[in-house]
């Protein structure tokens, strides 16, 4: 994108507190166009609906101009666990409730609110188990310290290549090319868990209409390219061409959809 607009992107990571104080920092930025953030779903989809009041309002603060892909998730147990598919995981949980262990990459993180809506919706107690990442949770799942998780799945898709863990689900609308052989939550059973993590790009609230738009069409020229659509791609991202309108709207669906889920488990980022 730096190469179509004659000028350097430069990337300025800001950790923190699941991508919010990134947020915070880039909605006090000059809406110039000249401050892009990258967003995400948990400080922009799950946060609005915690209790401690946030620094922004994803609506009001940011204009959001591209999703630049959405990504399944993955539902997975052991290699060796004896549940053959996502039916027989919730029997396990019902025949013996709070038995069944769970991980996260974190808490707040799209895995963890992945794991509650699942347990909402399947009317099922599984523990949940935090970890600081993905990496050591799958660990422990590979090991059989943890009975599965519902994870990104960039995160997994080498280990269940590789046979060290069992996919029984993607969360998808559609099978996922990476892995056509696993069906989707929808077909398992679970209509209502039809649900994506994504990335955008949003800029601060008064940016000219004219410079939003020409950053909206650079991002979607961008995201055309051959190498920039093979590499999302070969990382499950599935394109969602939007223009700026829609996706506002999406986002504003996407904390109402998650409001719910956020609020019962008791969801903090604190």
């Amino acid at each position: 994108m730096g190469a179509r607009l004659g000028q350097p992107v430069v990337i300025d990571n800001r950790p923190g507190v699941a991508g919010i104080l990134g947020t915070e920092i880039a909605v006090k930025s000059p809406p110039d166009g000249y401050t892009l953030l990258l967003t995400s779903t948990a400080p922009i989809a799950f946060a609005p609906s915690t209790p401690k009041p946030l620094g922004y309002d994803p609506l009001k603060d940011l204009q959001h101009i591209a999703v630049l892909g959405t990504i399944p998730l993955a539902f997975v147990v052991p290699a060796t666990a004896a549940a053959r598919n996502v039916g027989e995981v919730v029997a396990m949980a019902k025949d013996k409730p709070g038995a069944l262990n769970f991980s996260s990459s974190g808490n707040a993180t799209p895995s963890h609110l992945m794991l509650e809506r699942f347990k909402l919706t399947a009317g099922v107690p599984i523990t949940h188990v935090p970890y600081m990442g993905s990496a050591p949770a799958l660990n422990d799942i590979m090991d059989g310290r943890v009975d599965g998780t519902i994870d990104p799945l960039p995160a997994l898709l080498a280990q269940v290549r590789g046979g060290k863990v069992k996919a029984l689900a993607v969360s998808g609308r559609s099978r996922s090319p990476q892995l056509p052989d696993v069906p989707t939550l929808a077909e398992s059973g679970f209509p209502d868990l039809v649900v994506n993590t994504w990335f955008g790009i949003a800029v601060p609230a008064g940016t000219p209409a004219e410079i939003v738009q020409r950053l909206s069409q650079e991002l979607a020229a961008t995201l055309e390219l051959p190498e920039v659509r093979s590499r999302l791609e070969e990382l499950s991202f599935a394109p969602a061409p939007m223009s700026p309108a829609e996706v506002q709207r999406f986002v504003q669906t996407e904390i109402e959809r998650w409001r719910p889920v956020v609020q019962a488990a008791g969801i903090s980022f604190q």
